[in-house]
């Protein structure tokens, strides 16, 4: 590609570093800066920063097309106990699993392939990654639909997920409370001393915790706070002044 911008005469672009210094700006806030220097970095480049990693890096074309995915699967009944979901499924588990297997090998060997060639180099290191992401991801969602139909209505360890997700966007800011009391400089200051194993621990019991409170708070009423809350926003009628219950 290079070579072929030289030879007429177009410069090649470099992408998917412009983020780069933006995050350099705003990692040392994040370390040691006080909340409201933190809260100042987010508001301003650390805009920049996690806006144009998504972009440079193909994540926010990724997240839309997931949205549409979910839309489409929804209007063809994807979700439901039907023999045509049901044949589908198996499918798209199988195919997952085998291209996942050839596309994470290359996954593991195309820095050898491109030999600093950054022209192929970058286009790779966003393709082949975000392939086996959704590969993966088609398995993972294949194998725990197939499972909760083949049981009817899910095995027991599956149930137990529900109330977890009935409250997800409660559970999501949450746990991002407490991943940011924990981990950031005007917090715990955890990050200097975890690792990725000490990590994955302190994910797990945040999980259960909250897990438990969600199981609690479900005994007592119909949907979390911040879901009854974007509820009421979602349903606001301007123009009469009124909304649904």
């Amino acid at each position: 590609m290079d070579k072929g911008c030289s030879l007429y005469d177009v410069p090649f672009l470099e992408y998917g570093e412009h983020w780069m210094k933006y995050g350099a700006l705003a990692k040392p806030v994040m370390q040691s800066g006080s909340f409201f220097e933190v809260v100042q970095s987010n508001i301003t480049y650390g805009q920049l920063y996690g806006n144009l990693w998504q972009i440079e890096n193909g994540r926010i074309f990724q997240i839309g097309g997931l949205f549409l995915f979910g839309m489409i699967a929804g209007r063809l009944s994807l979700f439901k106990n039907i023999p045509h979901s049901i044949s589908l499924w198996k499918k798209i588990t199988l195919w997952s699993a085998l291209l996942f297997i050839p596309l994470n090998v290359a996954r593991m060997v195309y820095l050898d392939i491109a030999q600093g060639n950054k022209a192929l180099l970058m286009p790779l290191d966003i393709a082949i990654p975000s392939i086996c992401n959704f590969l993966f991801m088609g398995l993972l969602v294949g194998c725990f639909i197939l499972l909760w139909y083949d049981k009817g209505n899910g095995y027991r360890f599956q149930r137990l997920f529900i109330p977890f997700g009935k409250m997800i966007l409660t559970n999501y800011i949450t746990q991002s409370i407490i991943g940011i009391t924990l981990f950031y400089g005007f917090g715990f200051n955890l990050y200097k001393s975890t690792g990725a194993t000490a990590c994955l621990f302190i994910a797990i019991i945040i999980f259960v915790v909250l897990l438990a409170a969600s199981n609690l708070w479900l005994k007592k009423h119909r949907q979390g706070p911040l879901e009854w809350i974007w509820k009421k926003l979602t349903w606001i009628d301007f123009k009469n002044k009124k909304y649904d219950e």
